[in-house]
Order: structure tokens, then sequence, then C-alpha cells
């Protein structure tokens, strides 16, 4: 397998946040170093949220540039990636697999020097948006760790709202985490 430790300049700048413009970029595969970056660092930042922290990372770090492309490109369905940077660089990453007309969202992070500062929200909205428009998705769905507050609060604000509770369905290292499947109807 082929490894890589190549990032661009801006992804490494870890200069604290001030106030400032935020945009959103869709990721194209030719970006994979930089998803593969923003992973490892949301794993490292935010452990619980995503996977267990010390498989996930190995999973992450053990992962050649051709599965990182296809990650990018997933043949089933549509997979759409989009990066918040800033100043400082890139602070978060929002992705959504497309399946007809239902969506359904995954891994949304904002580092944590970026947060309470409207990012994931602009993140969310636009790949929102960029679903309806491209895609002509009608209901869009996540799911996040009860335990995962702000971030439960976020997408109540967006419109979501909870229609299952998977309990203990999240296994992060030796304890299981309940999750609220929350969905969005899109008109």
């Amino acid at each position: 397998m082929e490894k890589t430790n190549s990032v661009p300049n801006d992804v490494l700048n870890d200069e604290r946040m001030s106030s400032q413009e935020v945009e959103i970029l869709e990721v194209k595969p030719n970006n994979w170093q930089l998803l593969r970056y923003l992973k490892i660092k949301s794993v490292k930042q935010e452990p619980l949220a995503f996977e267990d922290q010390e498989s996930g990372l190995e999973k992450y770090q053990q992962r050649s540039e051709k599965e990182w492309k296809n990650s990018l490109e997933f043949k089933k369905s549509k997979r759409v990636s989009f990066f918040a940077r800033s100043e400082v660089g890139f602070i978060g990453m929002a992705q959504a697999q497309v399946y007809g007309e239902y969506a359904y969202i995954r891994h949304v992070w904002v580092d944590k020097d970026a947060r309470c500062r409207g990012v994931g929200r602009k993140m969310i909205k636009t790949l929102i948006e960029h679903l309806v428009e491209e895609h002509h998705v009608k209901t869009a769905q996540l799911s996040v760790l009860i335990t995962q507050k702000p971030a439960v609060v976020l997408y109540e604000r967006l419109g979501f709202r909870v229609v299952e509770i998977l309990q203990h369905s999240a296994k992060r290292g030796d304890r299981f985490y309940s999750k609220y499947k929350m969905e969005l109807e899109l008109n």
C-alpha cells in the first residue's frame, strides 16, 4: 500500500480562529490527501463521535491512495463531500451518500477551534442545497450519538427531527452508546 503524509501547507496551519469568512468547497477525488488529514484529525479530536479511536486511526492511517480516492467516488451511490476553509486553513467537513431521492449525511465535523461560529450550519446548509439542486434528494437522514448534545441541537435547528433511538448501537472501545436517527424532509 502506498502511504503519503504530504498535506497542503494551509491544512496544517493550526493558528487559533478569529472571526473571518468561511468558504464551503465541494471535494473531488484528487483531494484525497485533504480528506485523509481531516478524517484523522476528526477522530483524534472527537473519538466518540465517529469511531473507536484506536481502530479508526489505524484504519485511516493504513488506507492506500487508491482506497482514499475510491472513498470519494463510492460506486454504489453518489458520494458528496464538502469542506470548510477559512483564512487559517481547512476547518471542517461534511459528507453524504446519495441513493436516489434519499441521502445519508455522515462524518460532519468542525475543528474544535472553529466551533460556535456557524461553520457547521453553513456546511450542512450548503450540502443540503447541493443534494436538492444537483441530486433531487427528497429526504436526508443522519445519526448522531445522543451524548453529542451540541450536534443534536444544530441538527434540530436545521429542521431535522428524531425518528428513532438506536439503543447501544455505537461501539467505542468496550462501551456501547445510543444514537438518534434524525431525518429532514426536503421539498
